[in-house]
């Protein structure tokens, strides 16, 4: 599987995890929404900054790790492909 379908196919499955996602602080609520902005703006414009997005998947673990593992193990992998991609 290319890395840009890999990745594609993990957002898709994160935003849709994001999206169902309930009983976070405000903050981890602001966070979520924000992942789930970038996500969708990744979507429809496969090539915006991913850099920025492998950044805000970093920090919203490190919040979110013991909250909400499933996210974060699902955001832990798209990480590891955007690594894999060099990015």
């Amino acid at each position: 599987m290319s890395s840009n379908k890999e990745l594609h196919d993990l957002l898709v499955e994160l935003n849709k995890e994001l999206k169902h996602t309930n009983s976070v602080s405000y903050r981890d609520e602001r966070l979520l929404r924000h992942l789930e902005e970038h996500i969708g703006r990744l979507a429809q414009e496969p090539e915006a900054d991913k850099q920025d997005l492998r950044d805000q998947l970093e920090t919203a673990v490190a919040q979110l790790e013991a909250a909400h593992p499933t996210l974060t193990i699902m955001m832990t992998r798209a990480i590891t492909v955007l690594s894999n991609m060099g990015i």
